[in-house]
């Protein structure tokens, strides 16, 4: 079934239109919205380039897997392959609210891009609950991104997205559980912005390389290794991210984000009225989903 078909189907969408107790025209007006920032040449083209350069598409969700990296802007691919059908309903309802109290701010623009859609997707969400609220939010040309003029009070949206080394520490976990080792320590020490999928392989043949040795320690560009075979009845592992553990850096990682959007917040109002502030900061990229 082609692009254009399968979410105009009303086979397709009745039982959405059941489920979720919204009207027809609203399900139809929601789904413009979507199609109108991603028409379907664009997200047939998308889609095939992102196949072709993972071999495979396996990710439909608007948001990543905790602890990943998306490979790809989903919307087209969602679009494309004609899934996902609730998460393009919540999408279009969420940048038709949007539009209708903010306007068209380069937010929606953004929102099509790869590198700046998760902190594009989530303006676009915060936007739509203020709107739904009442409250007359305005778009702030500076820091912060949300007025609400009543109150007064601002409002600065971010996105702590999951930093590389501890995207690789999580998939570690998961590929030395079929090793055998007895205590081992990895030190990432990555630097800059790299492939994951290289760098995973990378750091898995220097494990393998290490634990097929008596050598104890090995270093290379991507990390320090550490292994003691004596302790084999222990079979541990400690990964860590500079100076801190793996499972400390949740914390330390949010927290640091929350002080620079405060400094942000500070530079942004100078020379303007004093205004609270609060941040909304999106870390579903670093915790799983609730109940899962």
């Amino acid at each position: 079934m082609g692009y254009a078909q399968w979410f105009s189907d009303p086979e397709q969408y009745r039982l959405a239109l059941e489920r979720f107790a919204i009207p027809e025209a609203e399900y139809c007006a929601a789904l413009l919205e979507v199609t109108t920032l991603f028409p379907p040449e664009i997200s047939r083209r998308r889609k095939d380039e992102a196949a072709k350069r993972l071999g495979s598409l396996s990710h439909f969700d608007l948001l990543p897997y905790p602890n990943q990296h998306l490979p790809y802007n989903p919307v087209p691919i969602l679009l494309a392959c004609g899934v996902g059908l609730p998460q393009l309903l919540y999408l279009g309802l969420a940048i038709r609210d949007f539009k209708r109290v903010i306007g068209p701010t380069k937010a929606l623009k953004r929102l099509t891009t790869e590198r700046e859609y998760r902190g594009a997707l989530f303006e676009i969400e915060v936007g739509a609950v203020l709107a739904r609220s009442g409250l007359k939010p305005c778009y702030g040309k500076t820091s912060p991104d949300f007025v609400l003029p009543d109150l007064p009070l601002g409002l600065e949206v971010s996105t702590r997205e999951v930093p590389i080394p501890r995207a690789v520490a999580e998939r570690l976990i998961g590929t030395l559980s079929t090793l055998e080792f007895g205590r081992l320590t990895v030190e990432l020490t990555i630097p800059g912005e790299q492939d994951l999928d290289s760098l995973m392989t990378g750091i898995t043949e220097d494990i393998r390389r290490l634990l097929s040795t008596r050598e104890t320690k090995l270093t290379t560009s991507r990390c320090t290794l550490g292994h003691d075979a004596t302790r084999r009845e222990e079979r541990t592992v400690e990964i860590t991210i500079g100076e801190n553990c793996y499972e400390n850096t949740l914390r330390r990682l949010i927290g640091n984000r929350l002080a620079e959007k405060e400094e942000q917040i500070r530079s942004g109002l100078r020379g303007r009225a004093p205004m609270k502030c609060v941040v909304a900061l999106d870390v579903r990229s670093l915790l799983p989903a609730r109940f899962e």
